[in-house]
């Protein structure tokens, strides 16, 4: 049997596909969780290797997503704040607020070696490039077509 994780940030990674059906979500993760897992790892092996390939003896100055690529990449990242937001705590918009607001504020001297920053600057840099991704994304969208008895503006 296929077993939920214990670790809270897995968890929110491989959540319980019913919450008032035990024996559903149990049936349900024993039939999916090989393949959800083996798609998430290969996606996080996509990220990583997106994020490490670059020609030799030179740093990529950018981070090329091919289209095709661009839906795994987006939800590797996805896992990757997940795990993180479970790390720092956040549970709702306004805790990501929060740290937000906390990364903005200026550095005391005890912040530079604080974990907590740390993961919510890694946090906040994941959203910057996932925001940035679907905006090319859906810039290169056609406009979608005017419903009848709508007027554009």
């Amino acid at each position: 049997a296929a077993l939920p994780p214990a670790d809270p940030a897995l968890a929110r990674l491989l959540p319980d596909a019913s919450r008032q059906d035990a024996q559903v979500a149990a049936e349900f993760r024993r039939l999916t969780q090989d393949d959800l897992r083996a798609t998430k790892v290969a996606g996080l092996d996509l990220l990583v290797r997106t994020l490490t390939t670059a020609p030799p003896g030179e740093r990529p100055d950018r981070v090329l997503v091919r289209v095709e690529d661009a839906g795994r990449f987006a939800a590797a990242i996805t896992d990757v704040r997940l795990v993180l937001a479970e790390r720092l705590g956040l549970r709702t918009d306004a805790d990501a607020e929060a740290l937000h607001a906390e990364l903005a504020a200026p550095r005391r001297r005890r912040d530079r070696d604080s974990h907590r920053r740390a993961l919510g600057e890694v946090y906040d840099a994941l959203t910057w490039w996932q925001e940035t991704l679907m905006d090319v994304l859906l810039a290169g969208l056609p406009d979608p077509p005017e419903l009848p008895g709508t007027a554009s503006a």
